[in-house]
């Protein structure tokens, strides 16, 4: 779906200080956070709290939920061993709940 569509009558200057302040903007960190497979939102949404999220997905790609992590920007230096982790544990429940739809199905 269209972010113009989804955010056309949203004011985006509601969120922290470091939020997207218009449909472009906001555009291009969606694409970023899709390439890199996860989003980084560092006071986006809060000041002082960076906000870290995985999707889970099926084999096919669609995303069947998320997992995430807030945490304070100062420790957001470590991110990466966060991310590292959220990945892995997204992962994990990704194959725990294809395994159990595999077996409802039968």
């Amino acid at each position: 779906m269209e972010l113009g569509t989804l955010f056309g009558a949203v004011a985006l200057s509601n969120g922290g200080p470091r939020a997207a302040h218009d449909l472009q903007e906001l555009s291009e960190r969606t694409q970023m956070d899709r390439e890199r497979g996860f989003v980084l939102a560092v006071e986006e949404f809060e000041h002082g709290t960076t906000e870290i999220s995985a999707p889970i997905a099926a084999p096919g790609g669609s995303i069947l939920a998320s997992v995430s992590v807030a945490l304070a920007s100062t420790a957001s230096e470590d991110h990466q061993r966060v991310v590292r982790l959220l990945l892995s544990m997204a992962s994990e429940l990704a194959e725990q709940l294809c395994e159990q739809v595999e077996d409802d199905e039968k």
